[in-house]
């Protein structure tokens, strides 16, 4: 019996459920926190921000990062929730198939946690300058400091450096697995990102 519940079959079940059950709790996390509980990611974002830009903030309880001078706000809706819920997703369920030893995949689901992390804070850093600099170089444009001009800039980065990622883990696991990951994109990410937008546990803000 015991050797029953050790076969491939049994392990990539105790990993596939981990991880949605890992995304499932990060959701519930960022959907209810506030931008105190949330400094753990927008502390790191503000000083990419603040390194990038040159631009100071000061954090004010309750309401987050407020660039002086200006009515810029870092807060919860520039956390990037949804983004890290699915990039670490995407990268953990692409682990599971590139290994079959259970320390391997372990190992590979702390390291998605982690590396999804930081490139969470690099995508917002980078956007947020982006957003920052537009609205100093066309300090009058409604366009530019509209809802959709934000959404439409959130698009570009969210994908463009999702679809990097996605490229570069494949890439790697290839190379340390020696396997030909036959997974696709849509495949890995398509269970994360439902769970993200999934009502019952409410939206990213």
């Amino acid at each position: 019996m015991k050797q029953h519940f050790k076969s491939p079959r049994y392990i990539n079940l105790f990993f596939y459920t981990a991880i949605l059950l890992i995304a499932f709790l990060l959701k519930t996390f960022f959907s209810r926190a506030t931008p105190d509980d949330l400094n753990f990611i927008l502390y790191p974002t503000t000083s990419a921000v603040n390194a990038i830009t040159g631009n100071s903030f000061e954090f004010i309880s309750g309401t987050g990062y407020v660039m002086e001078g200006t009515l810029v706000v870092i807060n919860k809706t520039c956390s990037g929730g949804n983004f890290f819920i699915i990039a670490f997703s995407m990268a953990a369920f692409m682990g599971v198939a590139a290994f079959s030893h259970f320390r391997d995949k372990a190992i590979l689901l702390v390291g998605s946690l982690l590396s999804s992390f930081i490139l969470t804070v690099t995508v917002n850093g980078f956007r947020i300058s982006l957003a920052i600099f537009l609205l100093n170089r066309f300090p009058s444009s409604n366009l530019i400091s509209s809802g959709l001009s934000h959404q439409l800039q959130g698009v570009l980065f969210y994908f463009s450096f999702l679809l990097g990622y996605y490229l570069s883990v494949k890439w790697l696991l290839e190379r340390l697995s020696g396997h030909n990951l036959e997974k696709n994109l849509l495949y890995s990410i398509l269970p994360p990102f439902v769970l993200s937008k999934h009502p019952s546990i409410g939206t990213e803000r």
